[in-house]
């Protein structure tokens, strides 16, 4: 019994942080064997079938085979729904988020024009992620990373080409709507909402959760763009508390990149060389940046948690 309610209320503060460093140990103990299960379903789908990836550069000739892309694919999507999506309901169980009742909570609130709002915003910043992705590209980089770089814009390539309505059907299921839902669920149903019982900032949470969604993909040019379609997603779910809407701003983002892919494949390379900017270039990405700051003033202001403040008040 403790006698001292001085001495009571330190045992309990204390209790709590060596509770919560068990919880963040479990974690990421959690997420390392969800990752390894992910990779191991990968590898054992891609046994089955009798093919056998040893590095990138394998990877890449066994895509230019149709038939292994469907398996690879399949592979992929096997590996993210262990890696994301089983990892995000694990660690969301252990912290009391995304529970069956919020997921409940989101449908019901959900709303139709606030999406769209949110969909303008980020078609908005689309010539600012461009220009900082060309920027990107001009830093030269040493070779053991250009290597990497180039081989896994490669390997996208072999894995986004699609010859007919079927692959264009799992391309979407596999690139557009299962990493949307598990990268969402990860980066901000799991990793969000932790950032934000930790910050109060709106603007640290915010770029915290872009950070970690860009550098996750591990890339350099594609890092920069990556940031700023991860600002969007953060900032949508921060100010509507509710995951639908980055899953589906997310969904329809990668569902427009697979169709774009599928309707003009000779723009789909591994890596292309981006001209020098023009001034019209240059112009537009100068006039979308008061835009978006306008458009997203508006949204913040007009919309709680996702719901028109009219049809609230």
């Amino acid at each position: 019994m403790c006698w001292n309610g001085y001495l009571c209320f330190l045992m309990t503060i204390g209790d709590k942080i060596i509770d919560r460093r068990i919880k963040w140990i479990i974690s990421f103990l959690i997420l390392v064997l969800c990752l390894m299960l992910g990779a191991g379903l990968m590898q054992g789908v891609l046994y089955l079938n009798g093919i056998k990836i040893t590095d990138q550069h394998n990877l890449i000739s066994l895509l230019d085979d149709a038939e292994n892309r469907w398996v690879i694919r399949m592979a992929f999507g096997f590996s993210h729904i262990a890696g994301f999506i089983l990892s995000s309901l694990l660690i969301g169980k252990l912290w009391g988020m995304l529970g069956f009742q919020q997921w409940k909570q989101w449908v019901k609130n959900f709303h139709i024009s606030p999406l769209s709002l949110w969909l303008m915003l980020l078609v908005l910043c689309y010539p600012i992620a461009g220009l900082l992705g060309y920027l990107a590209g001009q830093i030269h980089l040493p070779n053991w990373l250009s290597e990497v770089e180039d081989s896994s814009y490669k390997a996208l390539e072999g894995l986004i080409s699609m010859e007919n309505i079927g692959q264009l059907m799992g391309n979407l299921f596999v690139i557009a709507i299962i990493p949307a839902i598990g990268e969402e669920m990860f980066f901000r149903g799991v990793v969000q909402n932790l950032l934000q019982k930790k910050y109060t900032q709106p603007g640290l949470v915010i770029f915290l959760s872009a950070f970690i969604f860009a550098a996750f993909h591990l890339q350099f040019v594609g890092f920069f763009p990556k940031l700023i379609i991860g600002l969007v997603l953060a900032a949508s779910f921060f100010y509507t508390r509710n995951l639908l809407y980055p899953i589906l701003i997310h969904l329809l983002n990668n569902g427009f990149q697979v169709v774009l892919a599928y309707l003009r494949p000779e723009q789909v390379s591994a890596r292309q060389e981006v001209a020098e900017m023009t001034p019209s270039q240059v112009a537009i990405v100068l006039l979308t940046v008061p835009l978006i700051g306008l458009l997203f003033q508006y949204i913040i202001k007009n919309y709680k948690h996702g719901g028109s403040i009219k049809n609230e008040a």
